[in-house]
Parts: structure tokens; sequence; C-alpha cells
């Protein structure tokens, strides 16, 4: 929850994750991806979480840009980085900027 006084600006995020019900020996390549906020999004970002903890970029983009799927981060030197199985974690952040002068909670439980 963020709430602004006087007119002070405030960047918050909030994040989330997800281990995904991968079949053993099969892998998922994402190839795109497509961030969606509300009015107050700045900045979506997806990631995969390893085992030991390493982040790897799928993708950022700015959520009030045209909704549209855009192509992973070409970033990688290792391909296999982007390669998604039931040992990793598929992870999300969504970077919010709120000059209101009331509460704004978030998700279904109005946190």
């Amino acid at each position: 929850m963020a709430v602004c006084h006087h007119g002070l600006v405030i960047v918050f995020f909030r994040d989330s994750a997800c281990n995904l019900v991968i079949p053993e020996n099969q892998t998922l390549t994402p190839f795109a991806f497509l961030t969606h906020t509300h009015g107050l999004g700045i900045m979506g970002s997806i990631w995969i979480v390893d085992q030991s903890k390493d982040w790897t970029l799928i993708g950022r983009a700015n959520p009030q840009d045209p909704q549209s799927f855009y192509p992973v981060s070409t970033d990688q030197e290792d391909p296999d980085l982007l390669r998604i199985d039931r040992n990793r974690v598929v992870a999300s952040r969504c970077v919010m900027k709120s000059g209101r002068s009331r509460k704004t909670m978030q998700g279904n439980l109005k946190m």
C-alpha cells in the first residue's frame, strides 16, 4: 500500500512469483511477453529465477505503451538461461508511481 502526503510522489513495487507445473524432462522457452497494469504502473518485468537464486530477465516494458506481445530479451549470452523447467520459478515485478493523496490498495486482498 502506498500513501502520499503533501504533494510527494512515491515509487513502489509489487513482486509475484510462481512455480509452473511442468512435466519432468520438459522445458518451456518464452518467445514473447506481455505487461499489463493499471494507470499507476510505469514498468513491468518478467524473470526466471533458478535454484541458485540467479535472476534472468525475460523482458521489461512500459505497461502504458500499447498492449502487445513484445519479444524476449536478447541480452542473454546463453540461450539455456531462458529455458523454464520445473526447477525454475517465473517472477514478475510491477513498478508503480503515485502522487495520490489517498491510499492505493493493491490486489484482491486490498493490501
